[in-house]
């Protein structure tokens, strides 16, 4: 997750809005002074296969005394996959999906695979 900053250097609270319980979020904060932090989502491993869930980012911080929250903008994502369009539709700007599709292991596959000699 990149952060813009306008004005504020202090730290951004990450929250997943649209997710529930069966989610995990770990890595939520941007730490002050920079502007990216690896969000981590795991799943439980009860979670149905096929489940869709829409889901936005948003970012909360202090700023001043006052607690001001933003959604996070997928506008750029967006006009990669609409290249055509001016104007991507304004409805699916900060609009993520998450998709159940299998399990995964700790182990990366390529660090699993033999050398060739």
């Amino acid at each position: 997750m990149r952060a813009e900053r306008r004005d504020y250097d202090g730290p951004i609270s990450l929250t997943l809005a649209g997710l529930d319980e069966r989610f995990v979020v770990t890595n939520a904060v941007i730490p002050a002074r920079t502007n990216l932090t690896k969000l981590r989502v795991t799943a439980r491993a009860d979670t149905a296969l096929g489940d869709a869930l829409d889901f936005s980012i948003l970012g909360k911080a202090s700023i001043n005394g006052t607690e001001v929250s933003t959604r996070a903008s997928t506008m750029p994502a967006l006009h990669s996959v609409f290249p055509e369009l001016r104007y991507p539709p304004r409805e699916l700007d900060g609009l993520l999906t998450v998709t159940i599709a299998g399990t995964s292991s700790s182990t990366p596959a390529s660090a699993t695979k033999k050398k060739k000699k």
